[in-house]
């Protein structure tokens, strides 16, 4: 298991905190450490220490909420795949906290280990939560009264980012990512995963369609970026439900666990981004 120079079309995770991607890896390890749950990928190469990801597989193979890592010290995670159909990819996780890419969206400046990293990548998979998808408030809903104004002496809090609407962090973060890369005139293919999908899949939106009406500024923008390259967008449940509003989806056999959505199709196929990206590399995109 040592460290084999990359052998495959890179793959990069990107996305603020919480938007979903320790959630996606543990259950894409998961399947993937396990052949015979899912037969189209295989590991070839694992990363340096797996111990890691070995410890939020287990946590969601055993039906447990996978706490996300909380810690922006921890080193990139970089492990090697390849499909049936003979397809390599390095799939990279510069940040698996997700707190570069916030502070990159918050002030447009990023860690610059993490934006080498970024910028190597031949593919993105964008990552944002259904869960905690949040919009700028307009003038016109706040209705402020004149009585209810700040005192001039009043203390002003200090900027936080994390008080800042995902809608605007994953808009100016879509908008940094190709300057990052060799080609900002043409950015790599990208996959929008809208995380926690089971807590909107009622709604009766495709997974585009969400993305338009409740993230319309970040909606935009990747229209803006489908001019330029490939873009798709995937609802992706990797627990498939809340455990505690419905504890058998946590009994059900690991590979019928997850639930993912397209415009056009439902599976419960955690790989479903890496063979739309398959289809890219061979439709002449990417790589």
């Amino acid at each position: 298991m040592g460290c084999a120079p990359v052998s495959g079309t890179r793959l990069c995770l990107v996305g603020l905190p919480g938007a979903g991607k320790t959630t996606f890896l543990a259950a894409f390890w998961a399947a993937v450490r396990d052949s015979s749950e899912v037969g189209s990928y295989k590991i070839t190469r694992w990363p340096k220490d797996a111990r890691y990801l070995q410890k939020i597989a287990d946590e969601w193979f055993e039906g447990k909420v996978v706490e996300r890592n909380p810690s922006s010290s921890m080193e990139p995670i970089e492990l090697d795949v390849q499909s049936t159909a003979g397809t390599a990819f390095s799939l990279r996780v510069p940040d698996l906290s997700g707190e570069a890419f916030r502070d990159a969206a918050a002030d447009r400046q990023i860690d610059p280990r993490v934006a080498a990293l970024v910028a190597e990548c031949e593919l993105v998979l964008f990552f944002l939560s259904a869960a905690t998808a949040t919009v700028p408030i307009s003038l016109a809903d706040l209705a402020i009264d004149d009585e209810e104004e700040a005192e001039p002496d009043e203390e002003v809090a200090d900027f936080d980012p994390d008080e800042l609407e995902t809608d605007v962090l994953n808009g100016e973060l879509l908008q940094l990512l190709p300057a990052l890369t060799p080609t900002p005139e043409a950015p790599p293919p990208m996959a929008v995963i809208v995380s926690a999908w089971d807590t909107v899949d009622r709604v009766g939106l495709t997974p585009t369609e969400w993305l338009d009406k409740e993230q319309p500024m970040f909606g935009q923008l990747l229209s803006e970026y489908r001019r330029n390259a490939p873009v798709a967008v995937i609802g992706i449940s990797a627990q498939g439900a809340d455990y505690d509003k419905d504890p058998t989806v946590a009994r059900k056999p690991p590979a019928e666990r997850p639930l993912v959505v397209t415009d056009h199709t439902r599976s419960t196929d955690i790989t479903a981004p890496l063979a739309w990206f398959d289809d890219q590399l061979r439709d002449g995109h990417g790589g």
